[in-house]
């Protein structure tokens, strides 16, 4: 009977990676990280990105693109709609593509999320990291966090369980990532609930969900279209091999670049 309730499951759910072309320097080494960390992983993964084809081993990975003589010209807000047009399940795990895993990834937290889910159709998304500015537990578990009131973030795209069709309408046709994550509040209403993890930060990836550090002062991911300074060191650590990098790096050094400009920004300012 469990394995017939787990099998359902897995057909409920999907995992979409919005990335784009310009990013495709990560895709490799992520569904690696992916098939180390996500082991017996029954999900089909959607890679959402504009012209280019991939596929990966030991995967079950769907690539959607855009229609070929307009997919440069599509928003962000658009190419994930037409995404989401497309994907049958219920649920949908939404990452992207510089979201490394580092550890484990808890399925049996996954399968609780979407059973709290089943259960409370009111809930739109819960999402694996901690996010600021929240600390009212949700009472039927309180491993999360009740995210109320329409501020900032409140819609958010780091990894989280989505209803399908939930997403689909919060998104506007002419969004980026910022203006989803900034201005997306309008758009919930006062019955729509979202939940956080209490556990995990940017920084901090201790019994999270999904293991992964985005924050650029860790120098993991992609920031600013720019190849951050650990993820090789990680890709080695785990026996990846990659090939030249196309994207622009950002080191260590350009960090403390960045962060003394911003101090002097401000000290000028107050000036």
């Amino acid at each position: 009977i469990f394995r017939q309730i787990k099998s359902i499951m897995n057909k409920n759910c999907s995992v979409i990676v919005n990335t784009c072309d310009k990013y495709e320097d990560a895709w490799f080494p992520f569904f690696e990280l992916v098939k180390k960390y996500w082991k017996g992983c029954q999900y089909i993964f959607y890679l959402n990105t504009e012209s280019k084809q991939y596929t990966h081993d030991g995967l079950n990975v769907t690539v959607i693109n855009e229609n070929r003589a307009s997919c440069y010209k599509a928003s962000w807000g658009v190419r994930l709609k037409n995404c989401l047009k497309q994907i049958e399940s219920k649920y949908v795990i939404l990452l992207l593509e510089d979201f490394f895993l580092q550890d484990n990834v808890d399925q049996a937290e996954l399968d609780s999320c979407i059973q709290m889910m089943e259960n409370d159709e009111n809930i739109k998304a819960i999402y694996f990291k901690q996010i600021d500015g929240y600390s009212t537990v949700y009472p039927k578990d309180q491993q999360y966090f009740i995210m109320s009131g329409k501020k900032r973030y409140i819609l958010n795209l780091q990894a989280g369980l989505w209803r399908t069709e939930d997403l689909y309408a919060l998104i506007d046709d002419n969004d980026t990532p910022w203006s989803f994550e900034e201005e997306g509040a309008s758009r919930v209403s006062e019955k729509d609930v979202f939940l956080c993890s209490t556990r995990g930060t940017h920084t901090d990836m201790s019994n999270c969900a999904f293991p992964y550090l985005t924050d650029r002062r860790t120098g993991f991911g992609i920031w600013a279209g720019k190849w951050l300074w650990n993820n090789n060191k990680l890709f080695t650590k785990n026996g990846i091999e990659i090939g030249d990098i196309k994207l622009d790096r950002f080191t260590r050094i350009d960090m403390c670049k960045y962060y003394l400009q911003r101090l002097s920004q401000v000290i000028t300012n107050k000036k």
